[in-house]
């Protein structure tokens, strides 16, 4: 969890997808503890500055995977919807304090865990990490992956006064592409 300001922004992502598990046990159990670890996290965080008044806004984030399933990502898409329900019930629970909750949900985004999938599916197909960038780009209507930047600017204004009637809401990044 890394706050921002007066933002906190929360994501659950622990390591791997369902893809890693071994088994179905182990899928379950990835996805209860990546779900946990975010809640509790966000949870805490959240009340404590509630607590505190110095926040008015909790930021989440999600992912395109909160609003739609992908194959061989069992956990990661259940802890990405799971996301969005704690965002909402929170939305509701923390209204009444003047705090408003929400989510994004980017796309691809050039990071460190979307560049490990990216070698991975480079090594499975036997083409370069570049190669699979280049198919993100062309699969997007954009014809490009969104940046760290663009996520950060919707999370600041979510966290701003000018977006202070928009509460429990899941805010898609992802340049019209489903991912």
């Amino acid at each position: 969890m890394s706050t921002m300001g007066d933002t906190t922004a929360a994501g659950p992502y622990t390591g791997g997808g369902a893809q890693d598990a071994s088994s179905t046990e182990q899928a379950k159990e990835k996805v209860q503890d990546t779900a946990q670890q975010a809640a509790g996290q966000a949870r805490g965080q959240i009340r404590k500055q509630v607590d505190e008044r110095s926040t008015q806004a909790g930021e989440q984030v999600s992912s395109t995977a909160g609003e739609i399933g992908g194959p061989q990502m069992s956990a990661y898409c259940a802890s990405k919807h799971g996301l969005l329900g704690l965002m909402r019930a929170a939305a509701h629970d923390l209204a009444p304090y003047g705090v408003t909750c929400n989510a994004v949900c980017p796309g691809w985004v050039r990071t460190p865990m979307s560049e490990h999938t990216a070698e991975v599916e480079a090594s499975v197909l036997g083409v370069s990490t570049d190669e699979i960038w280049r198919q993100r780009d062309a699969d997007s209507p954009a014809g490009r992956t969104v940046t760290a930047e663009e996520v950060a600017e919707t999370i600041a204004f979510l966290a701003s006064a000018a977006a202070s009637g928009i509460n429990g809401e899941a805010v898609t990044i992802s340049l019209g592409s489903a991912w």
